[in-house]
């Protein structure tokens, strides 16, 4: 069977039917990235994309797009690739793929790099999430991104060294539109330098000490979503006080969401309901 390319219009019941031919021990199917791909096309964003079937008519790449076409319940044109090796299957996707970054540049944002991503989606958790961001989708981290640009590069232009590489910017970043914005700068200064005017600014030398020696011993503010947000929650309260200039000399943690970012929030909300329903 030669190789034949044609651009289909694959409904959720056409995507229902393909499904069935999936070959054996594909890989694990991945709920969190379906449902984000499922947001993508409901919305109206998703990009040209393609499935692969191979010489005995079994899907051999594409399962994760079919199953958000059936979530999405939305009819998405792909471009359908049938008569592939079945080794292909090996090879799919395993190669350096774009990063969110690289396709905005790719779109004419070369400010944008790998840092402004990881803040943009820091900037999603709050005090109150209960559970880590689920995987993004490239659209809908560079759609966030542009409507917070200016909020996320003041943050990131303040904070400097280990420090702008740590979830401190994405609150700096949710305060920006409610607080004063040179109180943001000497808390980022003070975080970076170590040195305070006052008692009223202890909050911040509380957080950067419980930082500096959490993340020596690698135990509270350890790698992964775990630590980032608890990472978040002590700096959103030291932040808090911070501004108010109360003389607090034990950083804690916050459950409030003090620096409420009304589109992420909603946003949070609409994605735990549709995965829950």
């Amino acid at each position: 069977m030669k190789e034949l390319l044609s651009r289909e219009l694959i409904t959720p019941e056409k995507a229902a039917e393909m499904l069935k031919s999936m070959i054996k021990n594909q890989r694990f199917h991945s709920q969190s990235l379906s449902n984000n791909y499922a947001t993508e096309m409901a919305a109206g964003r998703w990009r040209d994309s393609y499935i692969s079937i191979d010489i005995s008519g079994d899907l051999i790449d594409g399962q994760h797009r079919l199953f958000a076409v059936i979530k999405s319940k939305t009819p998405i044109e792909f471009l359908v690739i049938r008569g592939v090796r079945t080794e292909m299957a090996e090879v799919l996707d395993i190669g350096h793929a774009r990063c969110a970054a690289d396709i905005a540049c790719i779109k004419g944002h070369e400010w944008v790099r790998k840092i402004h991503i990881s803040t943009m989606a820091q900037m999603l958790i709050s005090p109150t999430t209960k559970a880590s961001v689920p995987v993004l989708s490239h659209e809908l981290k560079i759609q966030l991104l542009l409507k917070h640009r200016e909020a996320i590069t003041f943050a990131l232009e303040i904070s400097s060294g280990k420090w702008k590489r740590s979830a401190f910017p994405a609150v700096i970043a949710r305060a920006y539109y409610s607080q004063n914005r040179q109180r943001l700068e000497e808390f980022a200064q003070i975080l970076s330098s170590g040195v305070c005017r006052c008692d009223g600014d202890m909050a911040a030398i509380a957080l950067r000490d419980l930082y500096l020696k959490e993340s020596a011993a690698g135990k509270l503010f350890k790698g992964g979503s775990v630590g980032q947000m608890a990472l978040i929650r002590f700096a959103t309260n030291s932040l808090k006080n911070f501004i108010g200039r109360k003389s607090i000399k034990t950083a804690r943690e916050t459950n409030q969401n003090y620096f409420p970012v009304a589109d992420l929030d909603d946003w949070w909300k609409s994605k735990l309901s549709q995965e829950n329903s």
